[in-house]
C-alpha cells in the first residue's frame, strides 16, 4: 500500500533496466506489462499485479532501458499502455517513456504530460494543462479555461468548454473551437494545420491552412494569406478565403462564397442549395454554384453555367452571360451587356443606370427593363421588341421582326427579309441596299425616305400617311383616310377602307393603284403633273383598268375602275 496522508504528495515509478546486449540486435529488453494508476478508486497496478495507493496528488511514471555492451546508451522501455487517472484533487500525470498512455486529470486544476508514444490527455474539469510530447496525441482540455501545448507529431487540440489557449508544434495539427475567446497558436512552416470550428471563425492573423465549419449552424469562415481550404456545414455559410490561393467547400445550406484570386476554386455538390459566388474580378461559375455577384467598381465580365442562374453586376460597365439555363441579370449604375441564349432570361435594370445593351441569340424583348438597345445574334429568324425607352434594335443575318415599341426608336436590319413596326415619327428604320425585302409595320405617318425599305403598310384606324423611297414601293393603307404617296420607283399603292387620296410626284414612273373606290371617296391626286389643269384626255379607259398617261414614262394605272369614276375623283 502507498499512502500519502496530508499534504500534497507525489508517487514517482522509475523502472531501470540494464542489459549488457544491443537493442538493435534485438535482444536483452524484457518488456513492461501495463501500467494503470487510478487516484480517484486508489488502485495501482503494473501487469498482473495490483496495489493500492492513496492521498496522492501527482505521478510520474519513468521506464528507462540501459544497455552497457557493446553501445553504452539508453532509452525508454516499451510498455503495451500506462493508464494515469487522477481524482478531485489538483493533479499532476507524467509519463516518459516510448510507449502509448492515456491521462485522465478528473475535477481539479490539473497538469497532463505525455511524452514519445501516442498518447490520449484528457484534463476534464477545472483549468488545466495539458503538453502531448513528440506523438500523435490526442488532447483534451474537457471544462474549464486550459492551456493545452502540442509538440512533435499530428496532434488533436480540443479545449472544450472554457477559455482555452491552444499551441500547436511541429507536425499536421487539428484544433477544435467552440467559443470566441478560444485562441489558436501556430508558427510558421510547423505544418499543414486544421480548425474545425461550431461558430463563426476567422484565420486572419493566425497560421493555420484549413478550416472546417463543424454543426449545423449558420457560420462565417475567413482565411488568412496562406492557401487555405475553407468547408462549410450543413448550415447557410459565408465562406472568405482571403488573399491566398483557397479552395472552398460548401455544403447542404445556401451558401455564399468570396473569391479573392482567380486561382480559388469553388466545390460544390449538385442538390447542396442555392449558393452564391461574389468575385471582384472577371469570372464564370463552376458546377452547381447558381448565382454570381460582382462586387468592387471594375469594368467586368460575369459567366454562368447550365443552371439557372442569378448574376448580378457592380457599378462597372458589366458583361453578364448566364449561358445556358434561363437566367436572371441584374445590372448596376454602368453601361452593361447582357447575353441572351434564352426566352426565359430576364434582365432587371432601373432608370437611371446607364446605356444598356442585350445581345441575343433568340428572340427577345426588353419590355419590363430599363434596358436601351438590342442586338440579334446568328443566323436564325428571331425578333427583337423595345419598351418605352429610345431602343436601338440591330437584326442579324436572319429574317427578324423588330418592334421598338413605345419611344422614338432606330431599327436596324441585316442581310434577311425583315418586318419593322414602328409607333412613331420619330422612328427610325436603317437598311442597306440589297438587305432583302422588307416590310415597314406603322401605326403613324411615317415615310421610307432614306431607307431601302420596299414596303410600308399602315396598321390601325387612325387618319396617317405613308410615303416611299427611290425603289419600287408597296404602300398599303388602313381603315382611316390615308394619303399614300410612292415618290420615286414603280409603286404599288392599296389603300383599303376609309377615304383614301393617292398622290402621284412628277417623275413617279409607273406606277399602281390597286383599290380605288369612288363610293368610299377616295382620291387621285395628279396636281404636280397638271399644276391645277384639267386635261381628261390622258385618262383612258383600257379594259377592266384605267391609265393616266403624262408621257414620258410617267403612267398610273388604276386597277378595277371606270374612267367615269376616276375622272370625277381626280385632283388635277
Amino acid at each position: 500500500m502507498i499512502d500519502g496522508k496530508g499534504g500534497i504528495d507525489t508517487f514517482r515509478l522509475d523502472i531501470y533496466n540494464r542489459t549488457y546486449f544491443s537493442s538493435a540486435l534485438g535482444e536483452g529488453i524484457t518488456p513492461v506489462g501495463d501500467i494503470t494508476v487510478n487516484l480517484a478508486t486508489g488502485v495501482f497496478s503494473i501487469g498482473a499485479g495490483t496495489n493500492t495507493i492513496l492521498n496522492v496528488e501527482n505521478v510520474y511514471i519513468y521506464l528507462t532501458e540501459m544497455f552497457v555492451n557493446p553501445d553504452n546508451f539508453h532509452e525508454n522501455i516499451a510498455t503495451a499502455l500506462v493508464t494515469l487517472i487522477g481524482d478531485s484533487f489538483n493533479n499532476t500525470l507524467q509519463v516518459n517513456y516510448v510507449g502509448n498512455a492515456i491521462l485522465s486529470g478528473g475535477a481539479g486544476n490539473d497538469s497532463l504530460y505525455g511524452y514519445s508514444g501516442n498518447d490520449d490527455l484528457d484534463g476534464g474539469t477545472g483549468d488545466d494543462r495539458l503538453g502531448g510530447g513528440s506523438g500523435n496525441n490526442t488532447l483534451r482540455g474537457g471544462d474549464g479555461n486550459d492551456l493545452i501545448s502540442a509538440d512533435d507529431g499530428d496532434d488533436q487540440l480540443d479545449g472544450g468548454a472554457g477559455s482555452d489557449n491552444l499551441t500547436g508544434g511541429f507536425g499536421n495539427d487539428t484544433y477544435y473551437v467552440d467559443s470566441v475567446a478560444d485562441t489558436v497558436n501556430e508558427n510558421s512552416g510547423a505544418g499543414i494545420d486544421t480548425v474545425i470550428s461550431t461558430i463563426s471563425y476567422s484565420m486572419v492573423g493566425k497560421l493555420v491552412e484549413h478550416l472546417v465549419l463543424a454543426g449545423t449552424d449558420n457560420l462565417t469562415g475567413w482565411g488568412n494569406s496562406l492557401s487555405n481550404d475553407i468547408t462549410g456545414n450543413t448550415g447557410n455559410n459565408l465562406l472568405d478565403g482571403g488573399s491566398g490561393v483557397d479552395t472552398v467547400i460548401g455544403g447542404l445550406g445556401n451558401d455564399t462564397f468570396v473569391i479573392n484570386v482567380v486561382a480559388d476554386v469553388v466545390m460544390e455538390a449538385a442538390g447542396e442549395g442555392t449558393d452564391t459566388l461574389q468575385a471582384a474580378f472577371d469570372y464564370t461559375l463552376g458546377a452547381n454554384v447558381e448565382n454570381l455577384t460582382l462586387s468592387g467598381a471594375a469594368n467586368l465580365t460575369g459567366t454562368g453555367n447550365g443552371l439557372n442562374n442569378v448574376l448580378t453586376g457592380n457599378s462597372g460597365n458589366n458583361v453578364l452571360d448566364g449561358a445556358v439555363g434561363n437566367d436572371t441579370h441584374t445590372g448596376g449604375l454602368g453601361n452593361d451587356t447582357y447575353y441572351i441564349d434564352s426566352s426565359g432570361d430576364k434582365i432587371v435594370e432601373l432608370a437611371g443606370q446607364g446605356t444598356d445593351l442585350a445581345v441575343a441569340s433568340v428572340s427577345y424583348s426588353l419590355a419590363g427593363a430599363v434596358v436601351e438597345d438590342l442586338t440579334l445574334t446568328g443566323t436564325a429568324d428571331i425578333n427583337a421588341t423595345g419598351n418605352g425607352v429610345g431602343n436601338k434594335l440591330n437584326g442579324n443575318s436572319g429574317k427578324n421582326v423588330l418592334d421598338g415599341a413605345a419611344g422614338n426608336d432606330t431599327l436596324t436590319g441585316g442581310l434577311g427579309d425583315d418586318s419593322y413596326y414602328v409607333q412613331s415619327t420619330g422612328d427610325k428604320v436603317v437598311e442597306s441596299l440589297g438587305q432583302g425585302y422588307d416590310v415597314i409595320y406603322a401605326s403613324a405617318t411615317y415615310t421610307l425616305t432614306g431607307r431601302y425599305a420596299e414596303e410600308l403598310r399602315l396598321t390601325g384606324a387612325a387618319n396617317i400617311d405613308a410615303s416611299g423611297n427611290s425603289v419600287n414601293n408597296l404602300l398599303i393603307g388602313n381603315t382611316g383616310a390615308n394619303v399614300l404617296n410612292g415618290l420615286g420607283g414603280n409603286d404599288t399603292l392599296t389603300g383599303g377602307s376609309g377615304a383614301d387620296t393617292f398622290l402621284f410626284q412628277a417623275g413617279s414612273r409607273a406606277d399602281q393603284v390597286e383599290d380605288f373606290n369612288a363610293t368610299d371617296g377616295d382620291l387621285i391626286n395628279v396636281n404636280a403633273y397638271t399644276g391645277g389643269v384639267a386635261n381628261a384626255g390622258l385618262v383612258v379607259q383600257s379594259g377592266v383598268n384605267v391609265v393616266i398617261n403624262f408621257g414620258g414614262g410617267n403612267v398610273i394605272t388604276v386597277v378595277g375602275a371606270s374612267q367615269a369614276d376616276v375622272l370625277s375623283h381626280m385632283v388635277w
